[in-house]
């Protein structure tokens, strides 16, 4: 199991429980199967797998979680369907119409009946907490996603306090600059996908796919005002990625550095493989996360906040 994207969050305070505390505080919300009248749930499940009990995974200061998603899908389609059979009998029975409110009213209640009997479908998200560096760091490429398991988790622990990163520059203008001054950052190298707005008219969209970022019918975007807000970079030749302008990493690749890495591991057990790839991936996100947000002259008060988490771990 690999993080394939990063939605980030800092924690404003140092995190002092133990494995066995954060387990105890997420045992309350544990994933159930949604009701006969529940349309969802989401709840926690051991990140090892079923056959485990413990909800919460640590290595080396990190702390492995895993939430459950279960949903009723019920096509709009399918209630329509319902909901035409029965206005064709009312108006057959009454010779009369079904007005507008009688037909929502209709459609409400056919989504009532028909919900017991809805197909379910779950996801499962992962996410780690790394004590040490004091971030939440969740495998998602969407936001929202990543916001359902900080309610959940706020919810489990009584209260989480997490802000978004938010960089000293702003990211959109220094990933246009790269482009416009063919200027490489040190340790990274543009590779070759970004997406562009006219600022003017945001939903002016310009997506540039496997080709060389500097060549002129590139940079003549960027020269005539276009604002880079995703940018694919690749770091120390051991990682690639995706970047957009709110720092969030998606699409993210282990290269060859870190796939020998792997492929030197002699684990003789699938837990011993899990533990394996959790302390390289997590490792490797460690090290490479500082390295981007200096590109973006670091995060408002970073200094400030690394601080305190040092000071209290001492």
């Amino acid at each position: 199991m690999w993080f394939k994207n990063i939605i980030l969050y800092r924690l404003s305070e140092q995190f002092t429980l133990t494995p066995e505390q954060l387990h105890d505080k997420l045992y309350s919300d544990l994933s159930r199967s949604c009701g006969k009248m529940e349309k969802t749930t989401f709840g926690w499940i051991p990140p090892l797998g079923k056959e485990h009990e413990l909800l919460v995974h640590a290595i080396n200061g990190n702390y492995l979680i895993a939430a459950k998603k279960e949903e009723k899908i019920l096509p709009t389609t399918v209630i329509r369907d319902h909901v035409a059979e029965k206005i064709a009998q009312i108006e057959a029975a009454e010779s009369r119409q079904v007005g507008a409110r009688e037909k929502r009213n209709l459609m409400d209640e056919m989504s009532i009946t028909l919900l017991p009997q809805a197909f379910t479908k779950s996801s499962t998200l992962y996410a780690y907490i790394d004590t040490q560096k004091g971030w939440l760091i969740v495998d998602s490429s969407s936001r929202n996603k990543a916001e359902e398991l900080t309610v959940l988790l706020r919810k489990s622990l009584g209260s989480f306090k997490l802000a978004l990163p938010e960089p000293v520059q702003k990211s959109s203008f220094i990933m246009t600059e790269w482009l416009k001054h063919q200027d490489m950052p040190t340790n990274f190298c543009i590779e070759d996908y970004c997406e562009m707005i006219n600022p003017d008219a945001e939903a002016t969209l310009i997506k540039c796919v496997n080709q060389d970022l500097f060549a002129k019918e590139v940079t003549a975007h960027v020269s005539s005002g276009k604002q880079v807000m995703k940018l694919a970079m690749s770091w120390h030749d051991r990682v690639s990625f995706i970047i957009d302008n709110e720092l969030a990493i998606k699409r993210i690749k282990f290269l060859d550095l870190v796939q020998d890495q792997i492929s030197d591991i002699a684990a003789e057990t699938q837990e011993e493989q899990f533990d394996a790839d959790f302390s390289i991936f997590s490792s490797e996100f460690a090290q490479m996360l500082p390295d981007i947000f200096e590109l973006f002259g670091g995060l408002v008060d970073m200094k400030a906040v690394a601080g305190q988490l040092d000071e209290t771990v001492a």
